[in-house]
C-alpha cells in the first residue's frame, strides 16, 4: 500500500511528545499510565490547566488511587520526579529529560533481565544484620533523603493511611541495613498489601529472606512470590476450590500451616486429602485440627503420619480388647433400650405442632 501525506489544515497547536518515550518507555507501559503521562505533558504547555491528582482522576473518571499508581510508576522509572513536603505530601511533579543514560538506568521492572545481568548459579546465602532502633535524629535526617521521603509516600499510598514510627524503623533497615534498593521496597510493599499482608513483620520475613538470597532485583523477587504462591494453588485444587480466591482467614490458616509449623506441601495436601475423605467438604479448621495434632506430635514427614497412624490403631485395638475382658455382672447382662432418639425428636416436633 502506497504512503500518505500526513498534514494539518489548522493551526498548529500540539504538545510534544520524546521520541526516546514512543520507542521505549511507552511499549512498557500500562495504557493508562501512558494517558496520565500525556496529560502531564499537556497541562504543562497549559497553565492554565488545572494538575492535582483529583483534577486527572476526574477527567479520566479514574480513582485517586489509580492516578497515584500511575504517578507512582512513572517516578520509579525514571520519567517523573516526585516532590514531596516534610509530610511527605505531594507538592510537585518534574518531567524529567528522557536522555539514553535514564533510559539505561531504570528499575528492572521496565527492562527485561538478560541472561548475562543475573547469575546463572544461586547466590550464597549472607548474614543479615540484626535490626537496630535509629533514634528521632536520625530518622529525621532520613526523611530529608528525597529517595526515603519518595519511598515513605508510596508505602502510605499503598496503605492508604499514614504509617506509624514503628513501621519507619522496619522501612529504615530494609533500606539502610538490608540495602535493598528504594524500587525493591516498593515492590515488597505493594505486592504483599495487594494480597491482603498489611503486617510490616510479615513483610519484614520476606525483605530478610530477599537479602539472604542475595535477591536484588524485581523479577527476581516475582520469581520467588511466583514461587510462594503455590502452596495457595495446592490447597485450592486438593480441596477443589474453584471460582474464587482464598478468604483473609483461610490464608492466615495457610500461613501458620506453612510458615508457623513449616510443614512441607505434601503433609498439608494430605489433610486436606483427609477432610474430604472424612466429611466431604473443604474445611480449614478441620484441616486445621488435623495438622495441630501432627504439629503437637512432631510429625514432617508422610512417613511420621504413618507411624502415627499406626500408633493411633494400636492403641484402639488395646482399647478393645480391655474392654471385652471386663469380668460380666448382672448389669451387664442388662439389655438397654435401643430407641431411634431421631424419630422420638421428630415425633414429639410434630406432636407439638399439632
Amino acid at each position: 500500500m502506497a504512503s500518505v501525506k500526513l498534514y494539518s489544515e489548522g493551526a498548529m497547536s500540539f504538545t510534544g511528545i520524546s521520541n526516546i518515550f514512543l520507542d521505549q518507555y511507552m511499549p512498557e507501559a500500562n495504557g493508562e499510565f501512558v494517558k496520565v503521562y500525556l496529560y502531564l505533558l499537556r497541562s504543562l504547555n497549559d497553565p492554565s490547566k488545572e494538575c492535582s491528582v483529583s483534577a486527572i482522576a476526574d477527567y479520566f473518571n479514574h480513582t485517586e488511587n489509580d492516578v497515584t499508581r500511575a504517578l507512582l510508576y512513572w517516578s520509579r522509572v525514571g520519567v517523573i520526579r516526585l516532590d514531596l513536603d516534610e509530610r511527605r505530601q505531594l507538592t510537585g511533579i518534574a518531567l524529567l529529560p528522557l536522555t539514553q543514560e535514564i533510559s539505561q538506568a531504570a528499575p528492572a521492572q521496565t527492562v527485561p533481565v538478560s541472561a548475562a545481568s543475573v547469575p546463572a548459579t544461586p547466590v550464597p546465602t549472607v548474614s543479615v544484620p540484626q535490626p537496630r532502633e535509629y533514634s528521632v535524629t536520625e530518622v529525621e535526617e532520613f526523611r530529608r533523603n528525597p529517595e526515603v521521603r519518595e519511598l515513605l509516600f508510596v508505602i502510605e499510598s499503598y496503605l492508604k493511611k499514614p504509617i506509624t514510627q514503628t513501621d519507619v524503623q522496619f522501612c529504615l533497615f530494609w533500606f539502610d541495613q538490608l540495602q535493598l534498593a528504594p524500587e525493591l521496597i516498593e515492590y515488597l510493599a505493594e505486592a504483599c498489601i495487594s494480597k491482603g499482608h498489611t503486617s510490616f513483620r510479615y513483610m519484614n520475613r520476606i525483605a530478610i529472606n530477599w537479602a539472604e538470597e542475595g535477591i536484588v532485583t524485581i523479577e527476581q523477587a516475582r520469581e520467588q512470590f511466583r514461587a510462594r504462591s503455590k502452596p495457595v494453588y495446592t490447597v485450592m485444587k486438593a480441596l477443589g476450590i474453584r471460582g474464587r480466591d482464598l478468604a483473609k482467614t483461610e490464608l492466615a490458616d495457610l500461613n501458620r500451616w506453612t510458615d508457623e509449623w513449616n510443614f512441607e506441601l505434601p503433609l498439608i495436601e494430605e489433610a486436606c486429602r483427609r477432610t474430604i475423605e472424612a466429611i466431604h467438604e473443604p474445611s480449614f479448621s478441620y484441616i486445621n485440627k488435623i495438622l495441630e495434632t501432627w504439629f503437637k506430635n512432631d510429625v514432617h514427614t508422610l512417613a511420621d503420619v504413618q507411624k502415627l497412624d499406626a500408633k493411633h490403631s494400636e492403641a484402639q485395638k488395646i482399647s478393645v480388647n480391655a474392654s471385652e475382658n471386663i469380668r460380666p455382672t448382672k448389669f451387664s447382662n442388662f439389655e438397654g433400650r435401643n430407641n431411634d432418639y431421631d424419630q422420638l425428636e421428630k415425633m414429639l416436633i410434630k406432636s407439638t405442632a399439632q
